[in-house]
């Protein structure tokens, strides 16, 4: 899809909905001890499928414009624990369940407007048959504003459990207030077409030979289903790596994609990180999905680009996922997944050649490439606030861009370092059209050039000591580690190194006595813009003298590397 501007809410424009529920049956109680134990059907709560005839035209409609990939559609319902369902007892475990029906949905995604969970109760969601069964939802998974999600359900048919014991009664409270109905990009498995709703007639899988040199990259961008009012959609974005080296779960997309979504519908967006086939070959589905969602769910906010997605500047939203109380769960997580905090160039450099990887459709993850030079253009403006690419044919299709893709990073290749330096609006490519081009924010425009407020600057939170570096490479653990921030020293093994004169004329002396003489130190040199302009390597023990004469006057980031330890001081060249 190729996007624009996330439009203003439009649940009302097609459907006000409220459930036509049966009434709710009395509670049951059964003891295994009992030799008459009194069998009642599960109650059915059913909501009436939407007019898909007019949510198609509008889709249709939106698609054309770039709006956000629209996959499902709300209901909004008053369900609760005590006003639906039907609650039984048996073995000192009390269970609430409710079936809720809504024809022809490919699957079901139900929020919880408040969830509350004593110790040892669970919530989940399972089909009639109990071939499906959602991941279940437990105290230590209960969001600080009690709402909560269990999203993507397949099947129109499915029945909401509850369980707490007994000693726990009446301590449970659950209420669902929005019940969304999901018709496409569900990743409900469909052989005949293969999975996902992508164009598979030109889009090339990441793991074809295509993504041979990005397999760290990949990494890090992961399919967001984006939760606002009443509607879902999915985007793509990018887990990035920052100059405080610090691992905060920083994650960048497209301001179009929650243009207006509230901080608690935030908090139920989720994100998947590993979503891709095995090899370049499409499957007809993939097992597990559920295994490819983080957790802990949901982000917030720290800064967009306040441009209507856009119109008036570069279009990026860079939320922190999680929530600050939860930051080190969510660090220690996406390193069990493998995930890697991507690097970016923030300089005004028209990048030769690279590629995007992103999830057109919510499909499984996709690569394109590009092998002409990026073109600066503006989007729906005169500004200069975007690239412009162009796809070229691979050996295994076109790799172009679609409804999904949105917030997807675009990447550049400079030295065998691959950087972000941009983010996807939109286009005009389809299979039917690979040479279209398509838009993609400057990361250069978002660091600082969409407005003076700091939450509207990307600098803002990936460079918050203000070093003025405007590059940084990935890492799967950049945790003291990366670019470093410290002015006045740093800690750990570097602790006591000293840099003089400071400015330097001619010669930089740095005394490394202080480390073990065995340790190879790798000395680099930077200009502020990030580029790298010395190099030498060296052993402590002793003082290492670093030749400036070629240098132009001005400020310069010195970084030493041991190992996986690295640290960074800037000096002045007179």
């Amino acid at each position: 899809m190729k996007k624009n501007l996330l439009a203003a809410a439009v649940f009302a424009a097609f459907f006000a909905i409220s459930g036509i529920a049966q009434h709710t049956l009395p509670s049951t109680t059964t003891n295994a001890t009992s030799s008459r134990i009194r069998l009642v059907e599960t109650p059915v709560y059913s909501i009436p499928a939407p007019n898909m005839e007019m949510i198609h035209r509008e889709d249709a409609e939106q698609d054309k414009k770039g709006m956000a990939y629209r996959n499902g559609v709300a209901s909004f319902v008053n369900i609760t624990a005590l006003n639906q369902g039907l609650w039984t007892t048996q073995n000192g475990v009390r269970t609430w369940k409710l079936r809720i029906k809504s024809k022809g949905a490919e699957a079901l995604s139900f929020i919880f407007s408040k969830l509350v969970l004593p110790e040892g109760a669970s919530v989940w969601v399972e089909n009639e048959s109990r071939t499906f069964q959602s991941d279940k939802v437990y105290k230590a998974d209960m969001l600080e504003d009690l709402q909560n999600i269990i999203s993507l359900c397949h099947g129109d048919d499915l029945t909401v459990v509850l369980q707490e014991p007994v000693e726990t009664s009446g301590q449970a409270v659950l209420e669902i207030g929005r019940v969304f109905y999901h018709y496409r990009a569900t990743g409900a498995p469909a052989p005949e077409k293969g999975l996902g709703d992508s164009d598979e007639n030109c889009e090339v899988n990441i793991n074809c030979p295509e993504g041979n040199d990005w397999q760290d990259e990949k990494k890090g961008v992961a399919r967001v289903l984006v939760i606002d009012g009443g509607n879902g959609y999915w985007c793509s974005g990018s887990l990035v790596n920052n100059l405080a080296a610090d691992c905060k779960p920083l994650f960048l997309t497209a301001l179009h994609c929650g243009i207006s979504t509230s901080a608690s519908d935030m908090n139920l967006w989720e994100f998947y990180f590993r979503y891709e086939a095995t090899g370049c070959t499409t499957p007809g589905f993939i097992t597990g999905v559920n295994a490819n969602k983080l957790l802990p769910k949901g982000c917030f906010r720290l800064a967009d680009s306040n441009d209507d997605g856009g119109n008036s500047g570069s279009d990026f939203l860079l939320i922190q996922l999680g929530t600050s109380a939860n930051a080190a769960t969510m660090i220690t997580n996406l390193k069990a997944t493998g995930a890697y905090w991507n690097g970016w160039d923030a300089n005004n450099t028209p990048s030769a050649s690279g590629v995007s990887i992103h999830h057109p459709a919510a499909d499984i993850k996709k690569i394109s490439t590009y092998t002409a030079a990026l073109t600066t253009s503006g989007w729906n403006s005169s500004l200069q606030s975007h690239w412009r690419v162009t796809w070229a044919p691979t050996s295994n299709g076109h790799g172009i861009t679609e409804g999904g893709s949105s917030g997807s990073p675009i990447f550049t290749t400079n030295g065998g370092n691959s950087r972000i330096v941009g983010t996807l609006t939109g286009g005009g490519s389809y299979c039917s059209t690979p040479y279209a081009q398509d838009y993609y924010g400057k990361f250069s425009y978002h660091w600082a050039s969409n407005g003076s407020p700091t939450n509207e600057r990307l600098k803002t939170y990936l460079d918050p000591a203000n070093t003025g570096l405007l590059i940084i490479n990935g890492s799967y653990d950049p945790c003291n580690q990366g670019l470093g921030i410290n002015e006045n020293g740093t800690d750990g093994i570097f602790q006591g190194v000293s840099f003089f004169p400071n400015p330097a004329q001619d010669d930089l002396s740095i005394d490394l006595s202080t480390l073990p003489a065995e340790f190879s130190i790798a000395i680099e040199v930077f200009d502020m813009t990030g580029h790298l302009v010395s190099r030498q390597e060296t052993h402590a023990g002793a003082t290492a003298i670093v030749h400036l004469q070629q240098l132009s006057a001005g400020l310069y980031q010195v970084r030493l590397q041991t190992g996986s330890y690295h640290m960074m001081r800037k000096i002045s060249k007179m």
